[in-house]
């Protein structure tokens, strides 16, 4: 399969080596469920100053709080490269992030890093110079690949 040229993606990426790691493609059918009680328990007059809170702690305020009151996306997160220039213990963080939300949401990850996708991934999509080399269950991808060795 090849990826077109007007894909956004494909603009980023082209001539790299990028791995799409699917982090969950089946979410918990009760995720929505607990996540609306555990809302509701919060009094709505403290939600906007926990979020606020919660988005200066991790350094994107500035970046997003003119896009609060914009419609949110459902079921599905897109990271982009989540963890670059991170120390270990933040990389660490970000990761167990990532491990939970993908009881409930499903989160693709585009990344460089080969051994972050087989930590937190469930499926594997290899792409290089904008073609998809191999795609699978993440640990087929990595231990048993359909292509063998490439380079």
């Amino acid at each position: 399969m090849q990826l077109e040229a007007v894909d956004p993606f494909y603009e980023r990426c082209a001539g790299l080596v990028a791995t799409v790691a699917v982090a969950s493609l089946a979410p918990d059918t009760g995720a929505k469920q607990r996540e609306q009680q555990i809302i509701n328990n919060i009094p709505k007059a403290d939600r906007p100053a926990i979020i606020e809170s919660a988005l200066k702690e991790s350094y994107i305020w500035d970046e997003v709080k003119d896009e609060l009151q914009k419609p949110a996306t459902h079921g599905g997160i897109l990271m982009d490269e989540p963890c670059s220039a991170l120390d270990p213990l933040s990389t660490l963080k970000i990761e167990e992030l990532i491990v939970t939300l993908k009881k409930d949401y499903t989160i693709v990850i585009v990344t460089h890093n080969m051994q972050q996708a087989q930590r937190v991934a469930d499926k594997t999509i290899f792409i290089y110079l904008g073609e998809v080399i191999e795609e699978g269950s993440t640990a087929d991808v990595f231990d048993n690949p359909k292509k063998g060795t490439y380079r």
